[in-house]
This record gives C-alpha cells, structure tokens and sequence, in this order.
C-alpha cells in the first residue's frame, strides 16, 4: 500500500470540505464581525463562529495514524508548526518548498572546485489572505537578507 490509500482519499476530501467551510465562515467574521444584531436589535454571536468551530473540529477529528505515516514516510519525527496538526500542516498551511537545486559540475567524474553560483527553484502554498506578489517579495528579502554580500542576482 502506498501513501495515499481510499481512507487517506476519503479523509483529504472531508478535510477539504471542512476547510472551504472553515476559510468560508472565517471570511464572513472578519466581514460582519463576532457579534451581529438580531432582528429585533439584541447582540447575537454569529453563527458564523459556530461554523468555524465545527469545520475546525471536523478538521481535527479525521481518522489518521501518525506513527504510521511517520513510518511510511520514513523520518524519525514529525516535526512542525506548533499547535497545528500534521493534516493541518500538510493540506492547510502556508509552506515554502524547495523543488530543485543547481550548482557546481554536473557532467561526470567529480570536481573539487566550489561552485560560483547556485540555484534553487522554490514554491509556496498561499493561503487566504496572502498575496502572491508580497510572498515573492518577503522570500527574495529574505534570501537576499541571509546570502553572502557578493551573491549575483537574486530572482
């Protein structure tokens, strides 16, 4: 069996259908507020938080096996964002991954020379409320903030 199992399927389509809801009612708080009017003019708590609530709780209560996706994924620990859970890590959260790496001699036999340049293709996963051109703009500060002071472009 490999990762992705018709349970693991299940679970990723319940969990993407509880996070619409939870992304959905968050929206609506943050445009209308925790508390509304009623019709007759009493503060009411919206029931938008109850929404949010459940689709979070849903989220939460898939049935997943850490230790065993631990073993399947092969690392000594699963490791992460505090207070988040690993589906919430993986399917929900803001990541920044590295997809490729360049540098140095790549033809055959080995060279001893440390490279002039490198290069790194990256991606990252938005989530609500990030916008793509400030995310670009934070990881090219940022990887010019920790590169050496001689690098070359930086794109």
């Amino acid at each position: 069996m490999g990762l992705i199992s018709d349970l693991d399927r299940a679970a990723f389509a319940a969990y993407c259908q509880a996070w619409g809801r939870w992304v959905e009612a968050e929206e609506a708080l943050k445009t209308y507020g925790l508390m509304l009017k009623s019709p007759s003019g009493f503060p009411v708590q919206s029931p938008y938080l109850a929404v949010a609530d459940r689709a979070l709780e849903q989220m939460r209560s898939l049935p997943f096996d850490e230790e065993h996706f631990r073993k399947e994924v092969g690392v000594p620990a699963l490791n992460g964002e505090a207070g988040r859970s690993t589906l919430e890590r993986l399917w929900a959260r803001p990541t920044c991954e590295v997809n490729g790496l360049l540098s140095g001699y790549t033809g055959e036999g080995a060279k001893t020379v440390l490279p002039a340049r490198a290069m790194a293709k990256v991606s990252c996963r938005l989530v609500p409320d990030q916008s793509p051109d400030e995310i670009a703009a934070l990881v090219t500060a940022h990887v010019r903030r920790i590169a050496p002071k001689k690098s070359p472009s930086i794109t």
